[in-house]
């Protein structure tokens, strides 16, 4: 064998061996908080007909619910008392209608609700006042300009939307009045082989899991494989990284599509990372699951949701873990009244429950 090319195969075998040690290093596996509070869930409605909801959140004396699997309608209103009020996002293509949704954003300044429509590449719009006045315009509809269907879509300004394309060229875009402004491609190192399309693929398995502060000045992502949490500036028209806590390490099974994009899926090897993630202006609520792929895919599994609460910062650091007595599906703050609110579930049945701190 030539001997430069010897010297080069060595070199590239230790220079490999040597990153995925420094990957796994990155990784801190368990979480050191700060604080520690334990809670009791007080049950406010334990006979609501709920299936999935990856979201919830709370706006004045309402909790507004996503649920993605629902027959008819996608969201359903709720007093904080537990009373239930009306549904609307009613399945179908007609006007203020949507066909699917795996996210929403609640602006609390115009007091609506962002639902991205994937099915049209649309934004709709509800006013909540509208809604509960019965008023026959209670939504608007935003077109978006992508050239891709993106996983998620928040309209952070006036005209003025964040793209989540999840693609390997544009991870982010940003669009004013239809143009495009800014385009952010950078994905973190977060397994062996390094490669973009890998990361790309395991950020956005399940579509995601993200949420903006409500002044939308920052948003935050959270990988289910594994545990990824990273932190993200709005300036305008420019993305800026905030910060980065790479916690679980996201073992899975990775293939190569036809097309040659990569696929992922968790495995029996996988640590369940973020379920729902909810954010305010000062900090980061997350249920953090945990568990194992293994054990998740157990028939008499008990535990497939965490009955904990990580809060973070918003440079991700761990700053304190709330423990509760009930699994909990998605939760949301009220940070002036020092209420969690939660979708609690146990065996296949739910209840919103609240916890006051």
């Amino acid at each position: 064998m030539d001997r430069r090319l010897f010297f080069l195969l060595v070199f590239g075998l230790f220079f490999a061996s040597c990153r995925d040690q420094d990957i796994d290093k990155l990784y801190t596996d368990e979480l050191i908080f700060p604080d520690t509070l334990s809670l009791s869930a007080e049950t406010l409605n334990d006979s609501c007909q709920f299936i999935f909801v990856p979201k919830m959140v709370v706006a004045d004396s309402l909790l507004i619910f996503l649920d993605c699997m629902h027959p008819e309608y996608f969201f359903h209103v709720y007093k904080t008392n537990g009373r239930w009020v009306k549904s609307f996002g009613k399945k179908g293509r007609g006007p203020g209608e949507i066909i699917s949704a795996s996210n929403f954003v609640f602006d609390p300044v115009y007091d609506v609700i962002q639902v991205y429509n994937s099915a049209k590449k649309e934004i709709v719009e509800y006013s909540l006042a509208a809604l509960m006045n019965n008023e026959p315009s209670y939504f608007k509809t935003y077109p978006l300009y992508t050239t891709v269907f993106p996983s998620g879509v928040i309209k952070y300004d006036t005209n003025r939307f964040l793209c989540l394309e999840m693609q390997d060229a544009c991870r982010f875009s940003l669009w004013e009045d239809g143009d495009l402004k800014f385009i952010y491609s950078d994905y973190p190192d977060i397994e062996d082989s390094g490669e973009k399309a890998l990361a790309r693929a395991i950020l956005n398995y399940g579509g995601g899991c993200y949420s903006c502060s409500p002044d939308f000045k920052k948003f935050v992502t959270g990988s289910y494989i594994g545990a990824v949490l990273e932190t993200f500036f709005l300036d305008g028209n420019r993305i800026k990284s905030k910060n980065i806590h790479r916690i679980y390490y996201p073992s899975c099974t990775k293939t190569t599509l036809k097309d040659g994009n990569k696929d992922v899926s968790w495995d029996e090897t996988t640590k369940i990372g973020f379920e729902a993630i909810t954010a305010t202006n000062g900090y980061i609520y997350t249920l953090l699951n945990g568990i194992m792929g293994s054990e998740l895919r157990k028939r008499d599994v008990k535990e497939p949701y965490t009955t904990k609460i990580s809060v973070f910062d918003w440079e991700c650091n761990p700053v304190l873990l709330v423990q509760t007595d009930r699994m909990l599906q998605a939760v949301c703050v009220d940070e002036n009244a020092r209420i969690i609110y939660g979708l609690a579930w146990n065996k296949g049945e739910h209840a919103i429950v609240k916890m006051e701190y």
